[in-house]
């Protein structure tokens, strides 16, 4: 697992370009903070979305699966599509966090 979280930073950092990773990781943090928690709770636990710290991802769990999710939402369930409201750089920013 740790090879994989390692492997999806370096891609990360590569498609985020010279960006520090960890500053980068943090602001997806903020984000998450100030967006995701009211659904998927304040430690990733879930509430009236999916909890994301167990390895049950019902969208998928790639980074490309997460990205799209992000940006597509799944609206009939009550996740809007971010991709209206962020960027591609804190979408992707979120994403990192996700793969974790």
């Amino acid at each position: 697992m740790k090879i994989i979280v390692s492997l999806l930073l370096c891609y990360s950092c590569y498609i985020l370009g010279a960006e520090d990773k960890t500053a980068s990781i943090k602001r997806g943090a903020q984000t998450y903070t100030a967006i995701c928690f009211a659904c998927h709770g304040k430690n990733l636990e879930g509430g009236s979305g999916f909890n994301l710290k167990d390895a049950e991802w019902i969208h998928g769990s790639s980074p490309e699966q997460i990205l799209q999710t992000l940006k597509k939402g799944f609206p009939e369930k009550g996740m809007i599509a971010f991709e209206n409201v962020y960027d591609e750089k804190n979408l992707e920013r979120c994403r990192q966090l996700y793969s974790l």
